[in-house]
């Protein structure tokens, strides 16, 4: 039986599928890694969303859902509208950061650090701790 596999896997039918196969795996997974990084999905004045930096703030806001009010957000985000209610908060938080910088407004490191502090998922001790800090960023 494996005589048979040998003399198969050497004749010129072979070769032939087996770069067939190749070159659509080639051409199938560049456009696949290609085409969804560059998709946009949204535009304000000077800027572009793509569907990578939708997606990445959907999953943001799924997470915050799902702390907030359990496995039942689920169900709310399989809703067509929650993905447009997405949408819109990310392209109303791009418009604010454009604006401010038209501003001239910034936020310093410590006052960064301030905010952190009055936030209670990163307290111990009644303290901001890094290392919870650090704990909750990789679980987003």
């Amino acid at each position: 039986m494996f005589e048979f596999l040998r003399k198969g896997a050497t004749s010129i039918f072979a070769k032939v599928f087996l770069a067939v196969i190749v070159i659509v795996f080639i051409f199938w997974g560049i456009g696949t890694f290609t085409g969804d990084r560059s998709q946009v999905v949204a535009e304000i004045p000077g800027e572009k969303i793509t569907a990578r930096e939708f997606r990445e703030f959907y999953n943001y806001q799924l997470f915050q859902l799902k702390l907030a009010f359990g496995e039942q957000a689920l169900e709310h985000a399989k809703d067509q509208k929650f993905k447009e209610e997405v949408l819109r908060e990310l392209i109303r938080r791009k418009l604010l950061l454009k604006f401010a910088e038209t501003l001239g407004l910034s936020v310093s490191k410590k006052e960064v650090e301030m905010y952190l502090a009055q936030i209670q998922a990163f307290q111990e001790k009644g303290a901001l701790s890094p290392a919870k800090y650090q704990a909750l960023l990789r679980e987003v």
